[in-house]
């Protein structure tokens, strides 16, 4: 007998990562385009545990994720609108243990089983002790050039970050418009037929870690700095125009 599915047991619902409200006003220090910016939840980019004793007072906020866990990600597809460049984007995925301290302050899972104090931070005011949270980027494992039948075969890890293409208009066989793939991103009428065209591109992964985190930034020539009203525009676009636009994260169950 057939029964309407209301979700699906494997992964639970859309996590929407979005950037801080602020995200426009990036201090000067910070403005090159090379600097992430970081997306979470509701935009709330720093971790509740600041303001506890061991934390970091810009310690960055993380998605909860089962250790082991398929993790589908959503990236935005920026549209060339083709009043401006496109610039290209590298997306980062972060993986961070939480410790036995945060076990017992905050009650959430860990996997790094010490209670360990760390280097200290000796910035006046805002330093203090601080607890071990490893955090590690994703990596791609790669080989060199062949080796000398001797020598043994080395494999290489090395820090991964993500490009997206960019999607232009995609017409419809035997029709005079473009069909619309999804909606509510864009505004056809200041984007054109590209705004029409899928909004997203789909990856898979596995959780390596309690917490994801993600970043955005532009790879622009060095020492370029974000220009959200010309350069950035889409991306700005692509946030502001929707409180439910972001990068979107889908965790399965662990195995």
């Amino acid at each position: 007998m057939s029964q309407v599915v209301m979700a699906d047991a494997q992964f639970g619902n859309a996590k929407i990562l979005r950037p801080a409200s602020t995200y426009k006003t990036i201090p000067v220090a910070q403005q090159g385009c090379t600097n992430f910016v970081m997306l979470a939840e509701d935009g709330q980019i720093f971790d509740e545990s600041i303001g506890q004793e061991g934390y970091d007072t810009r310690l960055l906020r993380g998605l909860p994720v089962p250790m082991g866990a398929r993790v589908q990600v959503w990236l935005p597809a920026l549209t060339a609108s083709g009043i401006m460049v496109l610039e290209n984007y590298y997306w980062l995925f972060a993986w961070r243990m939480r410790n036995l301290y945060d076990y017992r302050m905050n009650r959430i899972p860990f996997h790094f089983p010490r209670q360990a104090e760390g280097v200290t931070d000796t910035t006046p005011v805002t330093g203090g002790p601080r607890v071990v949270l490893p955090c590690a980027m994703q990596a791609t494992i790669y080989n060199q050039a062949e080796t000398a039948a001797t020598a043994p075969e080395i494999q290489h890890l090395k820090s991964e970050l993500y490009q997206v293409p960019s999607i232009g208009g995609l017409g419809v066989a035997g029709t005079t418009v473009n069909g619309v793939f999804g909606q509510g991103y864009y505004d056809p009428n200041v984007f054109g037929t590209q705004s029409k065209s899928p909004a997203f591109v789909w990856h898979e992964m596995q959780a390596i870690g309690d917490e994801l985190l993600v970043g955005v930034a532009r790879a622009g020539v060095a020492g370029a700095s974000w220009a959200f009203a010309s350069v950035d525009q889409e991306l700005a676009s692509f946030f502001d125009g929707s409180l439910m636009a972001g990068v979107y994260v889908m965790v399965g169950s662990a195995p």
